[in-house]
């Protein structure tokens, strides 16, 4: 790879490494580091031992002010690491080595180590304004249906071993258990019962599906999703529709654009916030107060 004239300088670079979502991209990996070290940065390689350390070694990174800080591993490492260098100056570049990698899809960032290691060198830096729920920030959504029970169960040995077909497998094994759920969405006011919701920053739902393809991440809005139906039949409609691009043009289905809304149940049911577990309902969810740096590439998708 050759090395790109630099717009400002990014010789220090601190990568937050999740070792497990690594394990199947591990060649990318190294020559990702390899590019960055021809290109003559200095590197800091930090590498995640639990759950939520990413966003400890992020916090205590960006105390040494780096030119970029890189997650490196899946968006749900990206979400760990944003949450520890939310509030600070620090970029936020993305070494996408997980199963689905959805914001790498977002803006458009592409799969092979060089154009990933162009990016972090010499990609435009554009502002994101992270959504909030319960405390806790993400750039790709928040979800309250099918998708966070499969993501509270899935079984993280296969996960390891099979990739994302592990939330395949858990899914075909769940959807005839799958309960109705019961859930009222707030939104300036006015109630909404819905038996799924979706609440999600960019186009994009489980990788290359286009949920709302007016979306835009560089927005600082929410598209809020609610699908109206309950039973196996109509959950596999929405899911036919989905693959179609058609689903937000259901009758059954409310879209609807804000900056905050509140989701309630009776049962306190499972959350999925970028693809990970986070908590269970309620919700109290909202635009971030401040934006974070991204580094992204120079031509994203419309």
């Amino acid at each position: 790879m050759s090395v790109p004239d630099q717009p400002d300088s990014r010789r220090r670079i601190t990568v937050i490494h999740n070792p497990v979502s690594g394990r199947r991209n591990r060649k990318k990996f190294n020559r990702v580091l390899n590019n960055l070290h021809r290109a003559g940065c200095d590197l800091t390689l930090l590498k995640t031992e639990h759950a939520g350390h990413a966003t400890d070694l992020a916090r205590t990174a960006v105390l040494d002010s780096p030119d970029v800080i890189v997650a490196a591993g899946g968006d749900g490492t990206l979400n760990e690491v944003l949450n520890g260098l939310y509030g600070s100056s620090a970029p936020l570049a993305f070494l996408p080595l997980g199963t689905v990698n959805v914001f790498a899809r977002e803006i458009g960032l592409g799969t092979s180590a060089d154009a990933i290691s162009h990016n972090i060198l010499a990609g435009k830096k554009r502002k994101i304004v992270p959504g909030c729920c319960n405390g806790r920030y993400f750039l790709l959504m928040v979800s309250c249906g099918l998708d966070s029970h499969v993501v509270h169960r899935v079984n993280l040995g296969l996960k390891k071993m099979i990739g994302g077909a592990a939330y395949g497998v858990r899914f075909l094994q769940y959807m005839f258990s799958y309960p109705d759920l019961d859930c009222t969405v707030t939104i300036d006011g006015r109630d909404y019962e819905t038996s799924s919701v979706i609440v999600s920053r960019g186009k994009l739902y489980g990788g290359s599906l286009v949920l709302v393809p007016h979306a835009d991440l560089f927005e600082p809005a929410f598209q809020v999703v609610m699908l109206q139906k309950k039973g196996l039949r109509a959950l596999l409609s929405y899911g036919w529709s989905l693959l179609r691009r058609r689903l937000w043009l259901r009758r059954d289905v409310t879209t609807l654009e804000t900056r905050s809304l509140k989701i309630r149940s009776k049962t306190p049911y499972p959350l999925q916030m970028d693809g990970d577990p986070a908590g269970r309902l309620p919700a109290d969810i909202h635009i971030a107060e401040q934006p974070v740096t991204c580094i992204i590439p120079e031509k994203t998708p419309t």
